[in-house]
């Protein structure tokens, strides 16, 4: 059965790729607490996703950040590397770091375990 996490993913896009990259994003988005519309706005110019579907994808994993966290993680780590460039997803959680204007540790943290689930050595990010 699919978690509400899921539903929400899938009303931002139903593209694979965008998939991964909209996940990484709402993470980074979430973890410092605060969802603005400078960063769902960000995220439709750099991800191309549904905006207000991706502001409730936020603002639900914000409400819950262990849960969030654990499913991005999985999300991520198990995404169809033929259909997900991973430099992609990693460019996307860049981007959601600096969306807001200000860089927060909790964001870094965040884009940290996004290299972390996809393989990639965080301490390269």
């Amino acid at each position: 059965m699919p978690s509400s996490f899921d539903v929400l993913l899938d009303a931002c896009t139903d593209d694979p790729a965008v998939h991964a990259r909209t996940a990484a994003f709402a993470l980074v988005t979430a973890y410092d607490h605060e969802v603005s519309e400078r960063e769902v706005t960000r995220y439709v110019e750099l991800v191309g996703g549904d905006a207000p579907a991706f502001g409730a994808l936020a603002l639900a994993m914000k409400g819950d950040l262990d849960r969030a966290t654990a499913w991005v993680m999985a999300v991520l780590a198990t995404s169809d590397r033929d259909a997900v460039a991973v430099e992609e997803v990693l460019e996307a959680a860049r981007a959601a770091v600096v969306a807001d204007e200000e860089i927060r540790p909790r964001e870094e943290l965040a884009l940290r375990l996004v290299a972390q689930a996809l393989g990639v050595d965080a301490d390269a990010v």
